[in-house]
């Protein structure tokens, strides 16, 4: 009995100790999140307005009501990490270890946090969305 006690009280610790790491990356996690979608280009992207910016051309269809959704592709995520991995951004946190651990694990925190995440990139759309289209008109 002890030790199932014992082992219950790791699991809560470690547990503990994962959610208060998560939570330090959190503002990092935002920020990153906004840069990726303002900045991320795709080389199967061509727009006009945006070039390869694929997901402000994305915006741009979804402002027109082009389309209902925008979906993000964890691929596009994990190839933007890998090139800020590089590349750290200065301006989005205080602290370079900070930022490479926030860089490192917004994909893993992504998949174990859906909903939470999902309201992050809900965000930065919202933030980044560009005006609809001169000719635009409402069908």
């Amino acid at each position: 009995m002890a030790a199932a006690t014992s082992m219950i009280e790791k699991v809560q610790a470690n547990n503990l100790v994962e959610a208060r790491d998560s939570a330090k990356r959190t503002v990092d996690h935002k920020a990153l999140i906004k840069k990726f979608i303002k900045t991320f280009e795709s080389s199967s992207s061509s727009d006009v307005k945006f070039g390869r910016r694929k997901y402000k051309a994305t915006l741009q269809q979804a402002v027109n009501d082009k389309i209902g959704t925008v979906f993000i592709d964890l691929n596009d995520v994990e190839e933007f990490c890998k090139k800020e991995i590089v590349e750290p951004d200065d301006q989005i946190s205080q602290s370079p270890i900070q930022l490479q651990q926030a860089i490192e694990n917004l994909v893993a925190d992504i998949e174990k946090q859906a909903p939470r995440y999902q309201r992050f990139f809900y965000e930065a759309c919202d933030a980044e969305q560009p005006d609809r289209d001169a000719g635009y008109k409402a069908e």
